[in-house]
């Protein structure tokens, strides 16, 4: 689907990445109502060191990238015609998919 059409059926598409999405966040006054400031402050500083630490590990240039194990999710997959590159690094699969 083309950002044309897109645009055309209202279809949004989610942040770039936690960083993005933190910032937005951080304007929440629903989210910070919701939840009171104390947890949504809390929210903030733990998702900041979550995007720090990420930062740290998929930074690095690819070479120093963990290599990932036969039959896992390669580095990078490409999704057809979606107008965007999604990408899975070794990090990501290490720290988040134990949780799903």
């Amino acid at each position: 689907m083309t950002e044309a059409e897109m645009k055309r059926k209202k279809i949004r598409t989610l942040s770039k990445n936690l960083k993005v999405s933190l910032e937005l966040f951080k304007k929440s006054k629903l989210a910070e109502k919701t939840l009171g400031n104390h947890i949504f402050q809390k929210i903030i500083q733990n998702k900041e060191i979550e995007w720090e630490n990420y930062k740290k590990a998929v930074g690095k240039k690819p070479s120093t990238r963990a290599k990932l194990g036969a039959g896992l999710v390669p580095h990078r997959n490409k999704v057809s015609g979606a107008g965007f590159e999604k990408e899975v690094s070794p990090y990501e699969i290490k720290e988040y998919l134990p949780v799903l």
